[in-house]
């Protein structure tokens, strides 16, 4: 099973008595199979979808794994489970992480109970289809077990939601009487195919009463229940995947983040630079006379910053830089245009967006891209076709196919690498628009129109104004795939049509989730700008420069007519896509002290523990005003490391890419006699976010001057 940034949860027993004897009870006890079965002799048996994994959780009590992805249980419509006016519905939860809202129970027309851990609330529809109420906050993400229970009262109309035994919101019923109807109920997941919100955690229990339970009745269940659990209320999930101490660990992807107490995250912009355009327009009779788009590559090699771009009316062309901000046009000589060679084209198959692959041992193929065809029968947009080699990015080898035996939309075409597995991102015209296709291959000789293909990507079910432009351009980082994609709002016209780069993540280039909604990049310039109506992305776009993320991008202020494209650099802090400081919520009307959280992690492994450290990128820090971090290492099962607790954790008050973080003033983690560790990260600051120290990435080696 593979991790998710959306809650886990898991249900523990409801809590029965001999004279009250449920409706239905899925105890969740059976340890193996693909049934659950009903305990309560109604026969409403529920099936397990996915592969969720049975799990011993202590002796005399067993959950079941979800994995977050299509994991849920399922009671079918047959025979018809008919919901009481007045009911409780009760279950023990607990929340890892955070994420978007995703159903805990849900059976259409009927209920929908969700649970949003970045804000800590519930979302509750006693239809299942109307509106969705949100509770106040209630705390479910510090990974223990807390009871949960849902009482309708049809008699005054009413609807408490109680944890831990205690209200924590009431709702007066807006609508008439339940229905019940045979659509199954799935317990883990929500509604619809188009919006599943699958949940990932464990799940045991689950327990539906036909009355409404009283206040006290259920403060005296949740009490005997945790009599029962004993003093430890901590829950025994599937462990998290295990990270790699030589990757960074970049806070914008908080599937990271195992246990939050207080954090939450920010997601940051970049800034143009203020020497843009970068790369301009050339002279009258010049190669790129009318455009530099970047429908290209930015790479630093041997020294040097090059980069590959569109230039019309000549062709794909090359510039290089010694800084990457101020670029040449060099002469190669190499191709004629307008009866000369002295120009900077490249004699290149296709749009000059280029992978360099490091690790190839051909050097003949060293250099790799993707080639299109235009296809006949659709006003000769690129189809799928074949792969071309270089071993210098300049001098290539196109491989010689056939036409395609089946010609395939595929926009904007570029390869890559993730993992042992090659992608080709393309924008692909589906339904819902413009969308991001992704076709996939573990060999890179088969031709391409064979690759199977999917949407990993689209806009319009989510922002229906928007569609995705020219695919995913994706920077493929160990861990974590982080990938500019064109927020595309169409115009009648196309000199109206707005473009701005918005930004994914993923960890395996299939499944791709957005940090928050509408995640924005890089916004257009302002009006009259040279780049103030469309924006375009290349591959790769980003380079780590020192304390800067350097972002490569085209713009233009003639909408998708793209006359006059030029291309400009944005910049980021170093890694600075997003950071977790203390989340201030509601509490700041009354809460007057400085503010303190922390999260933890999932398990790292350490590689060398006798030169690793742990190096924070944060800033904010200031020890006047008392804003700083601790660090403390646990093992894998969240257990203190002596040498490394909290009360040997130094401040950590110094602003920073790499400032390292240490124990009784010393950072070695030589005395770390575990493999697996996990950081807890506590932050100390004012009363508001801004006076948060703001942490970007956490670092086990000295990152490098330039990095891609």
């Amino acid at each position: 099973m593979q991790p998710s940034r959306l809650a886990s949860v898991a249900v523990l027993a409801a809590g029965l008595s001999a004279a009250d004897e449920p409706m239905a009870n899925w105890s969740l006890d059976d340890g193996q199979g693909t049934v659950a079965h009903d305990s309560s002799g109604g026969g409403r048996h529920a099936v397990l979808e996915g592969a969720p994994t049975w799990v011993a959780e202590r002796p005399g009590l067993t959950t079941l794994a979800l994995d977050g992805k299509d994991d849920c249980v399922v009671v079918p419509g047959v025979p018809v489970l008919r919901w009481p006016q007045s009911f409780t519905l009760s279950m023990w939860v607990a929340v890892r992480g955070g994420g978007e809202p995703a159903g805990v129970l849900v059976k259409a027309g009927t209920l929908r109970l969700l649970y949003y851990p970045k804000r800590k609330r519930f979302l509750i529809d006693l239809q299942g289809d109307q509106r969705l109420y949100q509770s106040v906050p209630g705390e479910l993400t510090d990974s223990r077990w807390h009871l949960v229970t849902l009482v309708r009262n049809a008699a005054e109309e009413q609807v408490t939601l109680s944890v831990d035994g205690l209200a924590i919101s009431r709702f007066t019923e807006p609508i008439g009487r339940l229905h019940s109807d045979p659509t199954p109920m799935r317990i883990g997941s929500g509604l619809s195919p188009d919006q599943p919100r699958f949940l990932a955690g464990a799940v045991a229990r689950i327990n539906l009463r036909g009355q409404a339970l009283s206040e006290k009745e259920i403060l005296s269940m949740c009490s005997a229940q945790r009599d029962a659990l004993g003093d430890d209320m901590s829950v025994a999930l599937p462990p998290a995947p295990i990270r790699d101490s030589r990757w960074p660990m970049l806070m914008v992807d908080t599937t990271q983040v195992a246990v939050n107490r207080g954090v939450g995250l920010t997601v940051c912009e970049a800034v143009r630079h203020a020497e843009n355009p970068v790369l301009r327009l050339g002279g009258d009779g010049s190669v790129d006379e009318t455009r530099c788009q970047f429908d290209g590559s930015v790479y630093y090699l041997d020294g040097a910053f090059r980069m590959w771009y569109w230039a019309m009316p000549g062709g794909p062309a090359y510039a290089e830089s010694d800084d990457g901000v101020r670029w040449t046009k060099p002469n190669l000589g190499l191709l004629e245009f307008q009866g000369s060679r002295n120009n900077n084209l490249v004699p290149m198959p296709g749009r000059p967006m280029i992978h360099y692959d490091p690790d190839e041992r051909d050097p003949k193929r060293r250099f790799k891209k993707a080639v299109g065809k235009s296809n006949p029968d659709r006003g000769g947009r690129e189809s799928l076709w074949t792969i071309a080699y270089s071993p210098d990015g300049v001098h290539w080898t196109r491989v010689e196919r056939p036409d395609p035996s089946q010609w395939i939309d595929a926009e904007s075409q570029v390869l890559t690498r993730v993992g042992d597995e090659w992608i080709i991102y393309t924008q692909g015209l589906t339904k819902l628009g413009r969308t991001v296709m992704a076709f996939r291959s573990d060999d890179i000789d088969r031709p391409v129109w064979e690759w199977p293909g999917t949407a990993v990507w689209t806009m319009k079910d989510k922002y229906p104004m928007l569609q995705a432009h020219h695919g995913i351009k994706p920077w493929a980082r160990p861990g974590l795939t982080i990938g500019v994609y064109g927020m595309f709002l169409d115009r009648t016209e196309l000199i109206d049509t707005e473009v701005e780069l918005g930004f994914a993540l993923s960890h395996d280039g299939a499944t791709w989730w957005e940090p928050w909604p509408k995640t924005t990049l890089l916004r257009r310039g302002e009006a009259g700008a040279w780049d103030s109506t469309f924006l375009v992305q290349g591959y790769p776009c980003f380079i780590n420069v020192r304390d800067k993320t350097y972002l490569y991008y085209g713009g233009t202020d003639h909408g998708n007519i793209g006359i006059g494209m030029q291309i400009g650099l944005a910049t980021l802090r170093r890694d600075g896509f997003g950071y977790l400081a203390n989340e201030v919520g509601w509490s700041y009307a009354t809460d007057k002290g400085p503010r303190t959280s922390s999260f933890t992690t999932v398990p790292i492994r350490l590689h060398d523990t006798t030169g690793e450290r742990v190096l924070l990128n944060l800033n904010n820090t200031d020890v006047e005003r008392d804003q700083w971090v601790k660090v403390e290492l646990l093992d894998r099962r969240g257990r203190p490391i002596d040498g490394y607790t909290l009360a040997q954790a130094d401040p950590v008050t110094v602003d920073g890419i790499a400032t390292p973080a240490t124990w009784n003033h010393a950072a070695s983690l030589a005395k770390v006699t575990e493999d697996v560790i996990r950081l807890r990260v506590h932050f100390h600051g004012g009363r508001y976010r801004r006076e948060s120290p703001k942490l970007y990435a956490v670092y086990f080696n000295e990152p490098p001057e330039i990095e891609q």
